[in-house]
C-alpha cells in the first residue's frame, strides 16, 4: 500500500510539474550588446581636401550615437604612398574615445621639415585593432581610408641644399662659400640629412660653392643624395658616391669659418633669384 501511494505521489508532481512548464511564457535570449543598441562611429575631417601641403593640420572628429561603457581605441595608420614616416607629424598613434563620451579629436600635422622635395601622396586609415573593440560597434560604421598628396613647401628666400648619406654611422658636415667673400653659411648638426640655406636672394650676385666635410666616415666610400630647393618651388635631384681614397681628385674649398679645406659638391651661380646649380662630385 506504501509502494502505491509513493508512485501516485510522484505521479501528480511530475504531471503538475509539466502542467506548469506548459504555462509559462516563452523567452528569448538577447546578446549582451546587440547590434541594434551598438554606437556607430562616425570620424569627420576640418577639412574636406586631400590636397594639402607640409605645415597644414588635420583636425578629425570621432563622435558616436550613443554612450557606452567601455572606451574605444582608433589607429592611424599608414598604408601606402611614396611620403616617408618623417613628413607626418603623428603616425601609428591610438585615440581613445572614453567610456561614456561620445566625442573626440586627433590632430594630424603634415611635418614642415624644410627639406626639398617632390610632390607626394601618403595613404592613412582608421582602424579599431583589437577584435574585442570591433564588436563593440554598430557594423554599418565606416572608419575612412584617405590618400592625401602632399606639396613640399617651399622657401621662397633663397636657395636650400641639402645633403643626405647612406650609412646613419657616418657624420657630414656641410658649409657655402662664396668665391668673393669665402665662408657664408654652415650646417654642422648631425642630423641626416644637413639641411642649408645655402644662399639667400638677399645675398649679391656671385659664385658660391656647397663643400663638405667627411667629418666622420664608416669604410672608405658612401652614397650620398643632394636635394636643392629653388625660391620658385623647383626642387633638383643629385646622387652619387663620395670616396675618401679618391679626396685628392676632387676640388678643395677652403672655409676660413674653421680654417678647414672642404669638397665641392654643388656650385651655384647666383642672378637675382635665378639659380644656376651644377654638380662638383663624381
Amino acid at each position: 500500500m506504501k509502494n502505491i501511494r509513493l508512485f501516485y505521489l510522484l505521479f501528480v508532481a511530475v504531471l503538475l510539474s509539466a502542467n506548469f512548464a506548459c504555462d509559462a511564457p516563452e523567452q528569448e535570449v538577447e546578446p549582451i550588446i546587440g547590434f541594434d543598441r551598438a554606437p556607430k562611429v562616425t570620424i569627420t575631417p576640418n577639412k574636406s581636401t586631400t590636397n594639402v601641403a607640409e605645415g597644414d593640420t588635420i583636425v578629425f572628429t570621432i563622435t558616436t550615437d550613443k554612450m557606452i561603457d567601455r572606451s574605444l581605441t582608433f589607429s592611424l595608420l599608414q598604408t601606402g604612398g611614396e611620403a616617408d614616416l618623417h613628413d607626418l607629424g603623428i603616425l601609428e598613434e591610438t585615440i581613445k574615445l572614453a567610456e561614456y563620451t561620445t566625442t573626440t579629436s586627433f590632430s594630424l600635422v603634415f611635418t614642415d621639415d624644410g627639406l626639398p622635395e617632390l610632390t607626394e601622396k601618403t595613404n592613412l586609415e582608421f582602424e579599431i585593432q583589437s577584435l574585442g573593440e570591433k564588436y563593440l560597434i554598430h557594423p554599418t560604421s565606416v572608419l575612412p581610408k584617405i590618400e592625401y598628396t602632399v606639396a613640399n613647401k617651399a622657401w621662397d628666400g633663397g636657395l636650400v641644399v641639402a645633403f643626405g648619406w647612406a650609412n646613419e654611422d657616418n657624420d657630414i658636415d656641410i658649409f657655402s662659400i662664396s668665391k668673393t667673400a669665402g665662408s657664408w653659411n654652415l650646417q654642422a648638426t648631425g642630423d641626416n640629412p644637413e639641411i642649408m640655406a645655402g644662399v639667400w636672394n638677399e645675398d649679391a650676385d656671385d659664385e658660391y660653392y656647397m663643400t663638405l666635410d667627411p667629418f666622420k666616415v664608416v669604410g672608405n666610400t658612401f652614397d650620398y643624395t643632394i636635394s636643392v630647393g629653388h625660391p620658385d618651388g623647383k626642387v633638383e635631384f643629385f646622387t652619387g658616391t663620395f670616396d675618401m681614397t679618391k679626396r685628392d681628385t676632387y676640388t678643395i674649398d677652403y672655409f676660413d669659418y674653421w680654417e678647414i679645406d672642404s669638397y665641392r659638391f654643388l656650385k651655384v651661380v647666383k642672378s637675382g633669384t635665378t639659380y644656376t646649380v651644377t654638380k662638383a662630385l663624381p
